[in-house]
């Protein structure tokens, strides 16, 4: 079974929607989690917010922060996040958000990227480099993203399991 396919067959289990902010990786996160079959049942939808103005106002990330340290660091795919999930009503918030090259942007390196999960109160990040192609950074991000989130929900549903045996 995929990462995807375990994603959506948790989310299902445990009643959660999934909802998507995507910049770097433009759509092909959302793709990848709807190309699963049944994925409708989980996945309330996506943003794809490629301009600084849009991940402000589609997602309410720090616009003062942004116009000082950039889009490309934890603290904005946290935002995005916490971000999507408010702004579409999901339970569970994805996000990515980096520099797929082929050349840097300013002083951040072709290949680095952040992917950001929000589930209840908890949010997470993870920083990542990828020496591949545009497209393999982008598929790099669409995959951590996925594993994150898995493990996030892997610990939710270990965490209801132990409240439930107290």
């Amino acid at each position: 079974m995929t990462e995807e396919n375990e994603l959506i067959a948790l989310a299902k289990v445990y009643g959660l929607s999934i909802a998507c902010a995507e910049s770097l990786t433009g759509g092909l996160l959302c793709g990848r989690l709807v190309s699963v079959p049944g994925a409708s049942t989980v996945v309330r939808g996506g943003i794809v917010t490629y301009q600084l103005d849009l991940k402000t106002s589609e997602l309410g990330v720090d616009r003062d922060f942004l116009v000082q340290h950039g889009p490309y660091n934890a603290f904005t795919a946290a935002e995005m996040s916490e971000g999507i999930r408010q702004r579409l009503s999901a339970d569970l918030g994805l996000s990515t958000t980096g520099v797929a090259g082929p050349g840097p942007d300013g002083r951040v390196p072709a290949g680095t990227f952040y992917v950001g999960v929000s589930l209840g109160t908890k949010t997470v990040t993870k920083k990542s480099v990828s020496d591949g192609s545009r497209q393999e950074v982008r598929e790099d991000a669409v995959k951590a993203a996925i594993s994150l989130a898995l493990q996030q929900l892997r610990q939710f549903a270990e965490d209801l399991a132990s409240s439930s045996e107290e």
